[in-house]
């Protein structure tokens, strides 16, 4: 594999990436936005955990089908 010169440039949370003569630009402040609310990611997961504990508790076979 051919190695080139790369040239990284971070100013003002832009990452400018140059080889040759290209380059390529990614603002980091854009590319690294999360939910505001963050609670909300975890409550899915215990809403999940809570269904299927339901779900097993539900789709229990009865005695008489295990015979």
């Amino acid at each position: 594999m051919k190695t080139a010169r790369i040239m990284i440039d971070i100013d003002d949370g832009v990452m400018k990436v140059r080889v040759q003569d290209e380059e390529v630009s990614f603002n980091l402040w854009e590319a690294m936005k999360h939910p505001k609310d963050k609670g909300v990611c975890f409550k899915m997961d215990v809403f999940e955990e809570a269904i299927l504990d339901v779900k097993k508790q539900v789709m229990k076979p009865s005695p008489l089908e295990q015979v």
